[in-house]
């Protein structure tokens, strides 16, 4: 009888961790649309509200950009100059955009565009940085965020650019983001471009002979601003016409790290008040939590949506992080798609990605804000 317990409760916590659909509201807020918040340790949702709703995401979208730059350099930032191009900053022409006035030419230091990109929410910045990770144009740096998301297995994400300006092929959800969010703080230095608040100082370059400044912008981290969090570690602002106000932050509270994500604010006023009350409510309901080793305990679990059965998936008390562990090492964990193969090592199979139930139909692209609904062809696999 305490086998058979311990097995539901096993299977009703893989639920809330693997199924995001099935994670508990939070504060019901009017003048911002969707919201998620998650652990940072471990990726669980904890509120949301919209969570998996397709929407513009704005300058949120330089998280991306700054992480897979900082996965590629490893942290060795020191000796790496990168050439500015003539796309990097003329494709920008007309769109009104933050820059900071990079010239076709110039020779940028990663370390200077990376902090350009996070503080001073550069878009000819963002441009250099995903030529830096495609090696090659920005269509290839996109490549590389679009190959990044369907690694991480998200559904409701797709980059038309690098940097977040409106395009009805560029999207993103809340639950996306600050997945995304929880994979880049996991890239060497991330974090500590991330998290800065001390002004920083770009030095002449060999085509631009002024010192530039930039200062990090988010009043909810500035001390002396009537929206000041302390909690807040380090985030990102988005705004443009068509997303509205978006925001993604890092905050820790009594040794509790969360991610929480805000999408289409419709004044700056309401982003501020609202994040507060997020950070407020998560950091007065959600104090901590025990990690309880794995016992090793699987089970089938039927997934029931639009009037009738989808299917079945298989919910196991390993964290997916033991999973991939598991395929690296040419272990094979069972499938219930594919007989038990799981894939040559260093790779899972495609049916075995824990995290909620996907459509095999699912079309790759879709526009922002489009309601979302299953193609009823019955075909489910695990995302």
């Amino acid at each position: 009888m305490k086998k058979l317990t311990a097995a539901l409760c096993v299977v009703l916590l893989m639920i809330c961790v693997f199924v995001p659909g099935a994670a508990a509201a939070g504060p019901a807020l009017g003048a911002t649309r969707a919201y998620c918040i998650i652990d940072a340790d471990t990726g669980l949702v904890l509120a949301q509200q919209n969570m998996n709703e397709e929407l513009h995401p704005a300058s949120i979208t330089k998280v991306m950009t700054l992480g897979l730059a900082c996965e590629k350099a490893q942290g060795n930032w020191d000796d790496i100059k990168l050439t500015v191009t003539h796309e990097d900053v003329y494709s920008l022409a007309g769109t009104d955009s933050s820059h900071i006035a990079l010239r076709e030419g110039e020779e940028v230091p990663l370390t200077d565009a990376l902090y350009a990109t996070q503080m001073a929410s550069a878009n000819d910045g963002a441009n250099l940085l995903a030529e830096y990770v495609g090696e090659g144009t920005i269509a290839d740096g996109v490549a590389k965020m679009n190959a990044r998301v369907e690694e991480l297995g998200l559904a409701h994400t797709h980059f038309a650019n690098p940097h977040g300006i409106s395009d009805e092929d560029h999207y993103t959800s809340c639950y996306d983001m600050a997945q995304i969010l929880r994979w880049a703080l996991e890239q060497p230095g991330f974090e500590q471009v991330f998290t800065r608040n001390e002004m920083y100082t770009m030095e002449p370059t060999n085509v631009q002979p002024v010192t530039r400044y930039f200062s990090q912008q988010d009043k909810m981290r500035i001390g002396s601003s009537r929206y000041y969090i302390s909690s807040i570690l380090g985030s990102k602002l988005g705004y443009t016409n068509t997303a509205r106000y978006s925001y993604a932050c890092l905050a820790e509270q009594n040794g509790v790290r969360l991610i929480c994500v805000t999408m289409q604010s419709e004044l700056s006023t309401d982003k501020y008040n609202d994040v507060r009350t997020l950070l407020d409510y998560a950091f007065s309901t959600f104090t901590g939590y025990t990690d309880l080793p794995a016992q090793g305990i699987t089970a089938p679990l039927s997934v029931v949506g639009g009037g009738g059965s989808l299917g079945t998936v298989t919910v196991s008390d390993r964290r997916s992080s033991d999973l991939r562990r598991a395929a690296a090492a040419g272990q094979r964990p069972d499938c219930r798609r594919c007989g038990g193969d799981a894939g040559t090592a260093g790779k899972l199979c495609p049916w075995l990605r824990p995290g909620g139930v996907r459509c095999v139909h699912r079309p790759r692209r879709r526009k922002a804000g489009e309601h979302q609904r299953a193609c009823g062809c019955g075909n489910f696999r695990p995302a």
